[in-house]
Order: C-alpha cells, then sequence, then structure tokens
C-alpha cells in the first residue's frame, strides 16, 4: 500500500521505505528521504485500509517536506538544531480537521476494505493483550528487582508469543534470584525448540529433582 501511495505522489522519485516498529505508542514517523514507519500501537487503533493509507498518505507527504526543509536548511548554513525539528511531532489541529472531513465529504464513496485489514493485523491485535502484560511485568522488575516471580512471568508471556530468545533471559534472570523446577521445565522446551537436546536433557533432569537444589513455583 505505501509504494503505491508513494508512486501518486509529488515526488515519486524518492525511494520511499516502509518498516512496522514493535513500539506500543500510537504514532507514525517520517524522516527525510523516504524513511517512513508507524508504530505497531498506531495499528491496532485503525479500523480499515482506508484509514492506513490516510496515515501513509500524511507521512509520505512529510518526508518529502522535510527533505525539502533539510537541504533547504544546509544550504542556507543555518544554525538551527534541525535533527530536534525532523524528530518534531505534527498534531493536527482542529481547523485542519474539519477541513479534512468537509474535503473527503466531496469525495466518492470508496472501498474501506475493513475485514481484509482485519485478518492482516489479527496477529498484532491478538497479541495486543501479552504486550501490555510485558510492559506491566517490565515496570514491576525495574522497581522490584530482587523479586525473582516478575521475570519468571515476562519470561512465560515472551514464550508463548514464540520469543524464545527474550523467554530464556528472563528465566534465566529468575534463576539467578532462586531456582524454580518450573522455570529448568521452560528452559528444556526452549533448548528442544532449538534442537539442543543435550541443554534440554539437563534443564528437564533439574526439573525433575525440584528445580536443580531450588523450589518449586505454583501458582501458575
Amino acid at each position: 500500500m505505501g509504494q503505491t501511495l508513494a508512486e501518486l505522489s509529488d515526488r515519486p522519485e524518492i525511494p520511499y521505505e516502509f518498516v512496522v516498529l514493535d513500539n506500543a505508542i500510537p504514532n507514525a514517523w517520517a524522516l527525510p528521504g523516504g524513511k517512513i514507519a508507524i508504530n505497531r500501537g498506531l495499528l491496532v487503533q485503525l479500523d480499515d485500509e482506508a484509514e492506513l493509507a490516510a496515515v501513509l498518505g500524511h507521512e509520505i507527504v512529510q518526508a518529502a517536506v522535510r527533505l525539502q526543509e533539510l537541504f533547504l536548511e544546509l544550504r542556507e548554513g543555518r544554525k538551527s538544531d534541525t535533527l530536534s525539528q525532523l524528530f518534531a511531532s505534527h498534531p493536527p489541529s482542529a481547523e485542519r480537521v474539519a477541513a479534512n472531513r468537509d474535503r473527503a465529504g466531496e469525495l466518492p464513496p470508496g472501498e474501506r476494505y475493513k475485514e481484509r485489514f482485519a485478518r492482516a493485523i489479527s496477529q498484532l491485535t491478538h497479541d495486543a493483550p501479552a504486550y501490555k502484560t510485558q510492559k506491566a511485568y517490565t515496570t514491576a522488575i525495574r522497581r522490584d528487582p530482587e523479586l525473582f516471580s516478575h521475570s519468571f512471568y515476562r519470561g512465560l508471556v515472551r514464550y508463548e508469543q514464540n520469543e524464545l530468545e527474550s523467554a530464556r533471559t528472563d528465566f534465566l534472570a529468575s534463576r539467578e534470584l532462586l531456582s524454580t523446577a518450573i522455570s529448568a521445565y521452560y528452559l528444556g522446551e526452549i533448548a528442544l525448540a532449538e534442537n539442543d537436546s543435550d541443554q534440554a536433557i539437563a534443564y528437564f533432569s533439574q526439573a525433575m529433582q525440584g528445580g536443580g537444589g531450588g523450589t518449586l513455583l505454583f501458582g501458575l
């Protein structure tokens, strides 16, 4: 979609690139040269492809304008903080929103592709509660880093999201505070998924022995 919109812009020669950032903040970004990013947090707030096209269209214009402004500032030798300006937000005014609505009302109706959009972001929508849970456990770890269960439960959330490397880091961190059978079990599952049978057997053995000299963790 992004490339299709870019071809219809007044600067189609710019090598536009579109990426999704793993960030819960609902926002989108445009940098000079056609680098455009939309946050995961904004994608799950949109209802259909029409709204996504509106966001991308706005950022495409911003990318072209910012490139022109950057070249102008460099040519004129201005001393202002150009980088800060490039990352400055650009919230729409009430007048601009009203004008856009009026303009949209003058245009012929089109297909919004709501169901197709929902299918495309279904995994993000499904994972949204888990991302919120991860954030909550991350906050808990910062507040009480000596409590092993925060790292363990964040690891469990990440494991269920198939983020195996991050999950392993959390399980190992929890074991540094308290060695539990259940953390050994999940580390064994991760090793098994990575075809490391020797490591998997070692962890499963620890799990059977009660966490390798530690304790069991109940209440899952």
